[in-house]
């Protein structure tokens, strides 16, 4: 991005260092599975497309894209970060696999109901591991082009570079952690074996309104409480992470939580759900709050009232506003909310919950 012109508005900067940065992160299109062995990978759904076409309306569903320099402004002076429609095509999509891999591993979770089988809980845990693991491929590449980006006139930008660069350490380490973890999963997918992952597998009646195949690294519990003071030993040293997957099959709609029994935060988390009697207004919180890659059926936003609306817009901007403002603690402040105002998002009947251990 050093060729930008320098006499550019602001505005016209961030659109295309946003743009470059998007073409950055999907520039990977080499099989996860196979590699260069394999031929290039396709444009795959972390959600399946089956079950986003039953939320869609035109082709589309409702999510929170990379923002505008406008729409940033918006966000910090408003604290409200507007979601778009997004053609179902490309919703929830990565080049993570190439055809055949695509086709013979995730057939489990796609062509069958899911009951779930040892075999399907890891494969959705796998899949949305797999786009987290692939959206960090290019995580340095993608920070030295912001670092060294040529800015706009008058826009030094010292603090904000001071910010880009204490990011450096943290990616390295986190990548590290991620490509291990990952290296683990795909193994346990490809010979069959146990992942040693416990879940919870929620039956509802219908199709869920929200969708999504996501990892959380939990903060905070939906209690609103301080997990990492409860880390045991070295645990911070490496990944907590837990999948939620929301989605459909043909007999129904489906929440499916997997994560190791063997790590705390995750383990507290989960204990504090189910505390809750599975509360899944608290879970599409914290979704909108600290994940990406969900997605939701524009009938069910415009259905909510503008404080329910607002409020999942506060819990959505909470990264950006963390990153301009971190002395306020937005994190902190996001899990008070929810804890002190509560609000039902979501009217799902839940038909059945099963614990499971593989």
């Amino acid at each position: 991005m050093k060729d930008i012109p320098s006499n550019l508005p602001l505005k016209a900067y961030h659109a295309i260092t946003t743009r470059k940065v998007g073409e950055l992160e999907t520039s990977h299109k080499t099989c996860l599975i196979g590699g260069d062995q394999c031929a290039r990978a396709i444009n795959s759904h972390s959600v399946p497309l089956s079950a986003l076409r039953t939320i869609a309306h035109d082709g589309h569903v409702f999510t929170f894209p990379n923002p505008t320099y406008e729409e940033l402004k918006q966000v910090y002076s408003e604290c409200k970060y507007q979601p778009k429609p997004l053609g179902i095509n490309e919703s929830s999509t990565f080049f993570g696999f190439c055809q055949n891999h695509d086709d013979s591993i995730f057939s489990e979770i796609e062509k069958f109901d899911i009951k779930p089988t040892d075999k399907q809980i890891i494969l959705f845990y796998f899949r949305a591991y797999s786009k987290t693991f692939y959206q960090n491929i290019n995580g340095k590449k993608i920070l030295n082009e912001i670092y060294n980006a040529k800015r706009p006139d008058g826009h030094d930008a010292i603090d904000a570079l001071a910010i880009v660069a204490s990011y450096f350490k943290y990616q390295e380490l986190a990548k590290s952690d991620i490509i291990s973890d990952f290296e683990k999963i795909k193994l346990n997918v490809c010979t069959n074996k146990q992942s040693g992952l416990s879940s919870i597998f929620i039956r509802i009646n219908g199709a869920p309104d929200v969708m999504c195949s996501v990892i959380l690294s939990p903060i905070y519990d939906v209690a609103g409480d301080f997990l990492l003071p409860l880390a045991i030993g070295n645990e911070l040293d490496s990944n907590q992470v837990m999948s939620i997957t929301i989605s459909k099959d043909s007999i129904g709609g489906f929440i499916l939580l997997s994560y190791s029994g063997k790590d705390s935060l995750t383990s507290y988390f989960i204990d504090a759900f189910v505390k809750s009697g599975y509360d899944c207004n608290r879970l599409i919180a914290v979704i909108f709050g600290n994940t990406e890659n969900f997605f939701f059926s524009e009938k069910w936003w415009k259905g909510l009232c503008d404080e329910r609306r607002n409020m999942l817009m506060y819990f959505a901007s909470v990264s950006f506003l963390d990153q301009a403002d971190s002395a306020r603690n937005h994190w902190k402040k996001m899990y008070r909310v929810l804890v002190g105002r509560q609000k039902v998002y979501v009217n799902w009947q839940i038909l059945s919950i099963n614990h499971i251990n593989i």
